[in-house]
């Protein structure tokens, strides 16, 4: 399970690591209330302990914001106040358990057990499957009675998912559960620990594997009931069958059937010509007069062909043009018998491709529907479509079969999809769509995808886009060199529905996740001063541009010291709070950012001067109103401070604007 421990003891904070890691958990510190609330926001975690004593923030405020957040994660308070009054204060800020220090390591440890039960469905304190059991009190796995030795990440593997039985997990998901936010393993290490812990149930005599890959998402705990129910009967038309499942109108599977279908039709001329072109190409290679040009261009077709077959189901062709591929790729140095096996291969392909031009309907075209999957993606979706901009993928690959398919596949899911064939415009049209994520073939004319990915990690603005990669190789020599290029993700032709949906949108929803965090204020919701920069540098462009009126306002409580003093911290957290939102309320057209401390800047845009000028005036007497009495039986009183300075008279940067507004701050 994931904990996180909020304490500035570096010793308690050693001690409580040493034994959560021992008892499998994975374990984030901080040393501050602010961290801590900002660590709750970026992860799920299954527990929280709570120092009360905390700097920035302490843990009965911090208590309170994440209750005010909506979270239920069990909290347990820590601290050197031993006395009932504090102890009611803990409880009713929302904490589930308070334990007073020094405290006994066992004692701590017994409680976080108490308390993620009582936080899960499953009750009982130890957690079964069949005859498989973990019992979280001595971290032991038996079958059959017979211990069962795991390593930790596969004891927490299975924990997960004995903990969550109705959950299906991806790879990102368990990574964000069972890793510290310190390590950054990839999938290719869940897929590891997945294997080995298999292995040594197989091994231990558990001949039914409790764990079930689902396709193209992750993977789950077999139903027990599903189990039982299981019959050698014959399956029914998926249209007769009944479900308690919520289902969505006009599933996106539905229409991409069709849609696939119709491009698998179009695309069969430009699929033969390919075939046509390698067929010339051997035979060239027979008589012993090979061109090298031909040669060449008959790999491009094989490459191009194992994706695309692969792709509209026909796993048997995608093979055969994988392995004409290879050998073309060696075709001067090939022996007489290699090609007259090239040849049999060649004859083949062309056997496969008449048999699959057949098909008239989309019926056979075998990329799996996204149909099972959709209970999966919604809740995703609707994520991605909640932010203030829908989420946009570039895909750049020289085929144009993947990409109008690619197209069809993820556009129902709520994506904007930009294609290019030509690798050359890709930074034209980088700079025009300005995606969210970029999915590169590994081998293209002119420039490869491994190429451009190694330009974008070493361009400063568009270093953090994620990518992801397709290609008809499989060969860890490939794979090396993709995420040593700066790869975010790698996914292997043919190209699977569900598959690549999942990865795109789980990397979407993840990078943007990690963007709020590093860009917005937790305490105000404002955008912090590293977001406002780039922001007010894009404003100031566009004011010189076209001649606009530009000011920058600088807003100082100067008496949150005093507040804090008097009436206590988590008071003048409030005030920060709630001046925060009267003025995201009042300016939400405009940029509103907390600068530091207790100093906020505004950047009005097309504004008047004087119209301005009113609206922060009543800005900060509503402030001033609602503080008043945000602490029950004492007023509190703020002091706001302003400034105001303009583009260009006072200054051209926001360096020159920001010094002047904040030297003319006054009541």
């Amino acid at each position: 399970m994931r904990i996180l421990v909020v304490e500035d003891d570096e010793l308690i904070v050693q001690s409580l690591v040493a034994t959560l890691t021992q008892s499998h958990h994975t374990v984030d510190t901080t040393s501050d209330g602010v961290s801590g609330l900002e660590f709750t926001q970026v992860c799920n975690y299954d527990l929280i302990v709570l120092d009360v004593m905390l700097p920035k923030l302490d843990g009965i405020s911090l208590c309170r914001q994440i209750r005010a957040s909506g979270a239920s994660v069990p909290i347990i308070l820590l601290t050197a106040q031993d006395s009932s009054n504090n102890k009611i204060i803990g409880l009713d800020a929302g904490a589930d358990d308070y334990i007073t220090k020094p405290f006994n390591l066992q004692e701590l440890t017994a409680r976080i057990r108490a308390l993620l039960r009582r936080g899960n469905t499953l009750v009982r304190t130890q957690l079964e499957w069949e005859n498989l059991r973990l019992d979280p009190s001595s971290c032991e796995v038996t079958y059959n009675d017979q211990l069962i030795r795991l390593t930790p990440k596969e004891y927490s593997l299975l924990e997960l998912f004995l903990r969550n039985p109705a959950r299906t997990f991806s790879s990102g998901a368990i990574i964000d559960h069972l890793w510290s936010l310190e390590e950054t393993p990839g999938e290719d290490t869940v897929r590891a620990h997945m294997k080995g812990l298999r292995q040594k149930l197989r091994f231990s005599g558990v001949t039914n594997d409790p764990i079930e890959n689902v396709y193209g998402i992750g993977y789950r705990l077999k139903s027990l009931l599903d189990e039982k129910k299981k019959k050698p009967k014959s399956k029914k038309p998926l249209q007769n069958t009944t479900s308690n499942q919520t289902t969505i109108s006009n599933p996106p599977s539905i229409k991409q059937s069709q849609q696939i279908s119709a491009i698998w039709q179009r695309s069969q001329e430009k699929l033969s010509n390919r075939v046509t072109n390698i067929e010339l190409a051997v035979a060239a290679l027979l008589q012993g007069v090979p061109d090298s040009e031909m040669i060449n261009n008959a790999y491009q077709d094989a490459h191009k062909l194992a994706g695309s077959l692969g792709m509209f189901g026909f796993e048997c062709a995608s093979r055969l043009s994988s392995q004409i591929e290879q050998l073309l790729q060696v075709a001067t140095s090939l022996s007489h018998s290699s090609k007259l096996h090239l040849s049999e291969l060649v004859v083949s392909l062309r056997q496969e491709l008449q048999q699959a031009s057949t098909i008239n309907s989309g019926a056979e075209v075998k990329n799996k529907p996204l149909q099972g999957h959709l209970n999966d993606f919604t809740e995703l979706t609707t994520r991605l479509q909640q932010s203030q901009s829908s989420a946009r993928v570039l895909i750049v690959d020289d085929d144009m079969n993947i990409l109008e398919t690619l197209s069809e596949i993820l556009k129902p899911w709520g994506l904007e999809i930009t294609t290019l064939d030509n690798p050359l415009q890709f930074w034209d049209t980088l700079i025009a769509t300005a995606p969210d994520l970029v999915v590169l073939d590994v081998e293209m004319p002119s420039i490869s995808g491994i190429e451009l990915c190694q330009q974008l990690r070493n361009d400063p603005i568009h270093s953090g886009l994620p990518v992801l990669f397709l290609t008809a190789h499989s060969s860890s020599d490939i794979m090396l060199r993709v995420f040593a290029a700066g790869a975010d993700d790698y996914v292997t032709k043919p190209v699977v529905g569900p598959e690549i949906v999942a990865r795109i949108l789980n990397r979407i929803e993840r990078t943007r996740l990690l963007r709020n965090f590093a860009q917005i204020d937790p305490l105000t919701g404002l955008v912090n001063r590293q977001k406002l920069k780039s922001e007010i540098n894009q404003l100031l462009k566009e004011a010189q541009c076209h001649n606009q009126a530009l000011y920058l306002v600088a807003l100082q409580i100067n008496n949150l010291q005093q507040i804090n003093d008097k009436h206590n911290h988590s008071i003048g957290d409030q005030v920060l709070s709630l001046t925060g939102k009267v003025l995201k309320q009042t300016f939400n057209q405009q940029v509103v950012c907390r600068w530091a401390g207790a100093e906020f800047i505004l950047c009005l845009y097309k504004t008047p001067l004087e119209e301005s000028k009113n609206l922060i005036f009543n800005c900060i007497r509503d402030i001033k109103e609602k503080v008043l009495n945000i602490n029950k039986g004492q007023e509190v009183e703020v002091s706001i401070n302003m400034g105001i300075s303009q583009y260009s008279q006072d200054g051209t940067n926001l360096e020159a604007l920001y010094h002047m507004a904040t030297s003319r701050c006054k009541g």
